[in-house]
């Protein structure tokens, strides 16, 4: 059986080698690409992120990118978005103002809560290692998160979270500072982490795995 074509989408914010090195790790080739038609013609698509949402947004929408990877979520395509790249798979967000995502997944991309005066201390952005767990209800087996500890650490970076408009699509949540949110999404053949796969050692790895191959 042939490898399957694995596309990087390259939006000018993430790191994109490590991701491609990860995808290596796991036994695939992943090309890094700001062409549109590389997505069509593709069987997977990642697509990571780091900054700004309508920054990103903007780039994807402007280079014809958001209309090849809406095409492909049309047609069944497994799609990975990771950190920022899962907040774009979302109808939109008020991170500096409001803007509108590629609506992939319905729901909103929120800000972290400040900290009350007599509430928990913690920093933002949320830097560092942090557990996924399985949403209430939920079974990792037949996901990405298969083969996870329940309470699994994985590294994150972010100041904004999802807030999916349907419990159903929420596969993984996260509490920080007793707020717990989704840290994990899918809907349909399309995932979602919030943290970064590429930076959690092993266990990122094999969430790499379980997406190119499921």
């Amino acid at each position: 059986m042939s490898s399957p074509n694995i596309v990087i989408v390259n939006i000018g914010t993430s790191n994109l080698f490590s991701v491609a090195r990860a995808v290596e790790q796991c036994g695939f080739h992943g090309s890094i690409t700001s062409d549109p038609e590389d997505v069509r013609r593709a069987d997977r698509v990642v697509l990571p992120g780091v900054g700004a949402f309508g920054e990103a947004m903007g780039r994807l929408t402007a280079s014809g990118m958001a209309d090849s990877l809406r095409e492909s979520a049309s047609q069944g395509k497994p799609i990975l978005g990771i950190c920022l790249g899962m907040q774009l798979l979302f109808d939109g967000s008020e991170e500096f103002g409001a803007y509108r995502g590629m609506s992939l997944v319905p729901g909103r991309v929120v800000s972290f809560p400040p900290p009350s005066q007599d509430g928990p201390r913690y920093k933002v952005p949320q830097i560092g290692w942090n557990t996924v767990s399985p949403a209430r209800g939920v079974d990792w087996p037949g996901t990405i998160m298969e083969g996870q500890a329940t309470s699994s650490w994985f590294y994150f970076v972010h100041s904004f979270y999802c807030l999916p408009a349907q419990q159903s699509d929420i596969i993984g949540v996260t509490t920080y500072a007793e707020l717990e949110y989704c840290s994990v999404v899918r809907r349909g053949h399309i995932w979602g982490c919030q943290f970064h796969p590429e930076r959690s050692a092993k266990e990122g790895l094999r969430i790499y795995k379980k997406f190119l191959t499921y």
